[in-house]
């Protein structure tokens, strides 16, 4: 089995939003997301429109990635019953509720 370290960038975020404390297998997707968010050379400032976000872990990465100057629209045309660990409508109760 290989092992597999996590770098610090995910630490830091992982420790920020105190995100997936006990779930190993999304830590390692998150560091995944947070390197395809800096291989697509997502900045500071800068409108996203994400695609297909899912429960919208990517999402979180991106909304990172442009901080509070920028902005990400994301969409997802999958039932709210599609999805796991949460489904799509879990993760969209509170968005949904607020508006």
């Amino acid at each position: 089995m290989k092992s597999f370290q996590l770098n610090e960038k995910t630490r830091s975020f992982l420790a920020e939003y105190q995100l997936f404390e006990d779930d190993w297998i999304q830590q390692v997707q998150l560091q995944h997301r947070l390197e395809l968010v800096a291989a697509f050379g997502i900045q500071k400032g800068m409108r996203v429109l994400e695609i297909g976000c899912g429960q919208g872990d990517t999402t979180v990465a991106i909304a990172d990635a442009v901080g509070e100057s920028g902005s990400v629209v994301a969409i997802d045309i999958a039932s709210l019953d599609y999805g796991a660990p949460l489904t799509l409508g879990q993760a969209t109760r509170g968005f949904i509720e607020i508006l």
